[in-house]
């Protein structure tokens, strides 16, 4: 079987690190499978270039990853050519919300022979919208895998360069990882978290400005923002551009997997603010890493947190603080949370011999 699967081409986007799971997936699900990825909206790699290309591989079936931007893609492939659109959390939770979007969606879920939806939220989501499409639904979790010992092994080296990077030797640090576009309002922990650092930092005897600046600033804790501003997101660049007035919160571009993995696990915890999710990668990856979670009160976080049992869930700036102040203080509520995330990821619906069960039925019925 041939398989294209075509996605967002940035980098360091989701779509991007979704459609090299699912390639990995299909080929253990489909034996002597050839399976390709196709980029597109790639500034090096534009959509307009790839129109002629669509066909350029005979292909017998189509994954398309991200409804909206894929639709251009969609609208060139030969008509015989199955269509199996995966549906993100922007797709549900944010595109539907624009009738031209939708109105392109709509276009793409009819052509779809199958669709595959991450989680029962999602589920649920798409069948409002879309109450009656024709195609096969498929229900699957995405699997993260992560060599632990190999991360443990990177902490030292990698904590090391994350101290040059930022100039100041950190003691105790929180992350909010992940590509910097609107969804991931990026900008609501910002506040609230130099209110809470200030409010839980340690006083510190003046003995002159140079030295009490040095030790408060290695005491308190720092927030970190670890990814790539997506283009087009000016508001978000100019954000960033204003840390420098703190030397609390910092900005490190997009890092490797194994060096990130490992600056995950040395972290105090993981921050999600996204105003949407599908199901979080890099949630999954924190949990299966044992680093707690502070996320969003929405429903693609609550599919993956169960509030005080394997993470903790947030629907103000209020309870933001609050949440931060009882991962950091509250005796043994870390221990326990990082024990339930790892217990969590351990359900059957993570695990890749699910997932490969799914795409293998999935196609079955598609008689590919």
């Amino acid at each position: 079987m041939i398989c294209k699967i075509f996605c967002k081409g940035d980098i360091a986007s989701g779509n991007l690190s979704t459609a090299i799971l699912i390639r990995e997936i299909i080929m253990e699900a489909c034996q002597n499978s050839n399976v390709m990825i196709e980029a597109i909206g790639n500034k090096f790699n534009p959509l307009e270039s790839k129109y002629s290309e669509v066909n350029s591989t005979p292909i017998e079936i189509a994954v398309l990853i991200h409804l909206r931007r894929c639709h251009e893609v969609f609208r060139d492939l030969h008509p015989d050519v199955p269509v199996i659109a995966v549906c993100g959390g922007t797709d549900l939770n944010e595109d539907t919300k624009n009738p031209e979007f939708l109105s392109l969606m709509t276009e793409v879920v009819e052509r779809s022979k199958a669709v595959v939806l991450f989680s029962s939220s999602m589920l649920n989501l798409f069948a409002a919208v879309w109450p009656k499409h024709g195609a096969i639904i498929t229900k699957t979790s995405p699997t993260v895998a992560i060599n632990v010992d190999r991360v443990q092994s990177l902490q030292a080296e990698s904590l090391e360069w994350l101290n040059s990077q930022i100039g100041v030797p950190i003691r105790s640090f929180l992350l909010i990882v992940g590509r910097l576009r609107p969804v991931k309002d990026p900008q609501y922990a910002y506040q609230p978290f130099l209110e809470w650092n200030v409010q839980t930092s340690p006083t510190t005897k003046r003995k002159n400005n140079h030295q009490m600046t040095s030790t408060v600033a290695q005491h308190r804790r720092h927030l970190i923002y670890i990814g790539s501003v997506e283009e087009n997101a000016p508001c978000i660049r100019q954000f960033l551009s204003s840390l420098n007035e703190t030397p609390y919160v910092h900005h490190v571009e997009s890092i490797d997997k194994d060096v990130l993995h490992a600056i995950m696990l040395a972290s105090e915890g993981l921050i999600n603010c996204s105003i949407s999710e599908g199901q979080s990668l890099t949630i999954m990856e924190a949990l299966t890493l044992g680093t707690p979670v502070c996320a969003r009160d929405i429903p693609g976080n609550r599919d993956l947190i169960q509030h005080d049992k394997n993470g903790l869930l947030f629907k103000t700036t209020e309870e933001f603080k609050q949440c931060l102040t009882r991962l950091c203080f509250e005796s043994g509520l870390r221990e326990r949370l990082i024990q339930a995330g790892k217990d969590s990821m351990h359900e059957s619906r993570f695990q890749k011999s699910n997932q490969i069960d799914s795409y293998a039925h999935l196609f079955s019925r598609l008689n590919l």
